[in-house]
């Protein structure tokens, strides 16, 4: 089967007129000498002419490629129907001055003289055929060389061509795809810059909710969970569900028995993570959606935060049950117990040298851990942008491009950076006393974006705590999280909708 240029060419063109570009479509017209002869609806283009209406039909064939001999029937008509209304100015006008016209005087003058005798005698004496059977033959002749193509031709087409080449294995991906270089959109290694456009909104059952949302390492996938045990893993470019992994191809699904709270990658995005409100944990092969390891009752209560140590095989956990937990992923049991927060644990992290635990807690407390004896080696509170009374913490995690410090995003109007010996460096301060709901920082953490109790996200530079822009959402922000090394974000609402951010 041979595909002709025209044709591609007619495609395209139809493209242009459904999209309004109707100057590129002249400039197409013109240097290929293709014309698309295309018309929205022929029956209604051939009741336009059966009914006389001459200034809408040459309106039309204005911009149509259409046969002399076509055209001159059409152009007699009309100039005899002019004559016949007594309209002999518009029918002298027909008759001498456009272009079908003259080239009939060239190639048919007999007949271009019969026409210039009747309107010298300024009425129609005797029609060759009744009116009606004359614009129904015209009709007839002109419908002929129309075309009418079915709207969106050439994205169906399209369509069609990448659904078979799915089939036949050669594209794998069933989401978006670049269809010029044939690849799948991959996330690039970006600068910091603050995302200010919403492009996809991902919505959830009001009554299950987005609880948990975090991307992979590698930039590959955005990981959910929901008030329903769900754990969902989505393409971020499209907002819709990846269906390139070997367990979404067998239709089955990753699910615990209760509410997904916590979700963290593995450091090289194989393994993931996932807590539960019941104070299950549980690990599963990203391809697979197999279970590798679980952990039954590993808290008391409900996880608030999960972080690997891959080169260790261990997980960090924190709990709504005041303590923080290390687990041997190839023993199956818990290596470390840290007590010593007397409220919930938010979040939790391993220093960079791996040998401290940092964590924080609804006490309003930092605490710095040895990860080995289990001591608590430090206590911190902060208040007000000081070091001082105790204050509800809302997570911690560490700056690497600040001297390796240590960001702590706050339930109030502060966020802190600290040192790793428990110094502060700096604070930032909402200028509207608004308190922060969520916290999260840039990919190479030149900045840091809080979720405010007035539904706004607000970028702070974070080195001078400088505000540099802000995003207004329509509900209550439950939480923020941003891409590894792309400018995007993405934030859940109290709304069950999770709203993606360039």
């Amino acid at each position: 089967m041979e595909v002709q240029a025209e044709d591609v060419v007619r495609l395209i063109q139809q493209f242009l007129v459904e999209h309004k570009l109707f100057k590129t479509l002249e400039t197409l017209q013109e240097e290929t000498g293709v014309h698309l002869n295309v018309v929205p609806d022929l029956r209604v283009f051939e009741e336009t002419i059966v009914n006389g209406e001459w200034t809408s039909v040459l309106r039309q064939l204005s911009e149509l490629d259409v046969p002399n001999r076509q055209l001159f029937g059409l152009y007699s008509l009309i100039v005899l129907e002019l004559i016949d209304l007594k309209e002999i100015d518009a029918a002298r006008h027909i008759l001498r001055e456009t272009d079908p016209m003259q080239l009939l005087k060239e190639v048919n003058a007999e007949h271009y003289l019969y026409l210039e005798g009747v309107l010298s005698a300024g009425r129609v004496e005797e029609w060759p055929k009744p009116k009606s059977e004359m614009r129904r033959q015209v009709a007839k002749e002109l419908c002929a060389q129309m075309t009418v193509v079915e709207h969106g031709r050439l994205l169906s087409l399209l369509g069609q061509a990448l659904k078979y080449q799915h089939a036949q294995g050669w594209i794998k991906e069933d989401g978006s795809l670049d269809i010029f270089q044939n690849i799948v959109p991959q996330a690039k290694e970006e600068a910091d810059r603050n995302p200010t456009q919403l492009y996809k909104s991902i919505k959830f059952p009001k009554k299950q909710p987005c609880e948990t949302a975090v991307f992979s390492p590698d930039g590959q996938y955005l990981a959910t969970g929901t008030r329903d045990g769900f754990v969902e893993l989505w393409d971020f470019f499209t907002g819709k569900l990846r269906k390139d992994l070997q367990y979404q191809a067998n239709e089955q699904t990753i699910v615990m028995q209760d509410a997904v709270l916590a979700l963290s990658f593995s450091e090289d995005s194989q393994l993931l993570a996932g807590g539960s409100s019941a104070g299950e944990i549980r690990v599963w092969n990203v391809i697979s959606g197999k279970t590798q390891y679980k952990f039954k009752s590993a808290h008391a209560k409900g996880l608030t935060s999960l972080v690997f140590d891959s080169e260790e095989q261990q997980l960090l956990s924190t709990s709504f049950d005041t303590t923080i937990k290390l687990f041997g992923l190839q023993s199956g049991n818990m290596l470390k117990l840290y007590r010593g927060h007397t409220s919930w644990v938010n979040d939790a992290l391993f220093s960079n040298d791996k040998k401290s635990i940092i964590s924080a807690g609804a006490d309003g407390t930092i605490r710095i851990w040895s990860r080995q004896t289990t001591e608590c080696l430090q206590t911190l509170s902060l208040s007000e942008g000081k070091l001082g009374q105790t204050l509800n913490l809302r997570s911690v995690h560490s700056l690497l491009s600040v001297n390796n410090s240590i960001f702590c995003g706050t339930a109030s109007p502060f966020v802190y950076v600290i040192n790793s010996k428990g110094q502060l460096l700096h604070t930032i301060r909402s200028s509207q006393e608004k308190h922060f709901t969520a916290t999260c920082l840039s990919g190479h953490g030149d900045f840091v974006y809080c979720a405010t109790e007035d539904h706004k996200i607000i970028a702070f530079n974070s080195k001078t705590g400088k505000k540099t822009n802000e995003v207004l959402l329509g509900s209550e922000i439950m939480g923020v999280v941003h891409h590894p090394f792309s400018n995007i974000m993405a934030v859940w609402t109290d709304q069950g909708v999770l709203e993606l951010i360039k």
